[in-house]
């Protein structure tokens, strides 16, 4: 007598529903569209009124806040501001080395120390602002900043007419000299 081997079968996995035989499935993955692409709207409305905020801040004197910190402030005894002002900007960041902290005073020295005058008569201004904040962080697309930088800007009837990025500060920062006759001439250059 010959024995038969039994194969035992292996029961088949029941078939995964797809989600034309699944109405649940059909369901869900109606509602993750909807939920995403009401998401997406409203991101998007979110961006445009940012948009929308920022060109409405674009001028130089709104963008400037009244608590950023400023090395020199117009006398608030003068009739009214000049029609056309230079304006120096110094935007470092939030973690703040020694390089950029004697680029700060190098710069602050040029201005204060080659034009008092035009800043005592408020045609010309400091400012070194922390780009990194929130409400600084329009200057960095403004300006098209990738590290520390010393930016000079020609204001006329508060419209900024001109910019210029100083980029050789970070070749000049080991020589003062040549750092404050670098800055004082790109200066004088817009006045």
């Amino acid at each position: 007598m010959s024995k038969k081997k039994k194969r035992m079968k292996t029961p088949a996995a029941p078939p995964q529903p797809t989600p034309q035989s699944d109405p649940a499935a059909s369901v869900n993955a109606k509602r993750r569209t909807i939920i995403i692409a009401v998401l997406l709207i409203g991101l998007l409305g979110l961006m445009s009124a940012g948009v929308i905020v920022k060109l409405s801040q674009n001028t130089v004197v709104s963008a400037l806040q009244p608590d950023a910190p400023q090395a020199f402030a117009m006398p608030e005894n003068q009739p009214h501001s000049p029609t056309k002002k230079i304006v120096v900007y110094y935007f470092h960041g939030t973690a703040r080395c020694s390089s950029c902290q004697t680029i700060e005073e190098l710069t602050h020295f040029a201005v204060a120390d080659g034009f008092q005058s035009e800043l005592k008569e408020g045609s010309l201004e400091f400012h070194a602002i922390n780009a990194e904040t929130p409400e600084n962080r329009h200057f960095i697309q403004e300006y098209r900043l990738y590290t520390k930088s010393v930016i000079v800007s020609a204001v006329v009837n508060g419209k900024e007419m001109r910019w210029k990025n100083l980029e050789k500060i970070w070749e000049l920062y080991y020589d003062q000299k040549a750092f404050v006759d670098y800055i004082q001439q790109e200066i004088r250059a817009y006045l």
